[in-house]
């Protein structure tokens, strides 16, 4: 991420307090203040999924397969920003494929130990 900021949860809030003031209306409780934050923190996810999803299926159609029946997700152009947020994710995982084959090994050579010793 770009900004300092951004695992910063109380500037969040604020941001996200900010966003609910634009679109209440006058005289809003404060219990449907809250309701219409949820909402739109939810319809945000669904924008920001909706772009990652036309991101991946770009990666994945191959050079030259030609024009997709598939029309471009409609606010992809105007949520372009979102790119550089996007394509700096690394993912981390438990698996180790070169200790899996050496485990492999291990088990192969502890079977015939075993057949060996019962003899």
């Amino acid at each position: 991420m770009e900004s300092s900021d951004y695992f910063n949860r109380g500037i969040k809030l604020r941001n996200w307090e900010e966003i609910v003031e634009i679109f209440r209306e006058a005289g809003d409780s404060e219990e449907k203040k809250k309701a219409l934050g949820i909402l739109l923190q939810k319809k945000w996810k669904g924008l920001r999924d909706g772009f990652v999803r036309e991101i991946k299926r770009k990666k994945t159609t191959p050079s030259g397969s030609g024009a997709s029946g598939k029309t471009k997700y409609i606010y992809f152009e105007r949520l372009k920003f979102l790119e550089r947020s996007i394509h700096n994710k690394t993912t981390d995982s438990n698996i180790n494929t070169t200790s899996a084959t050496a485990e492999e090994q291990d088990f192969s050579g502890d079977e015939e130990d075993v057949v060996r010793c019962s003899s």
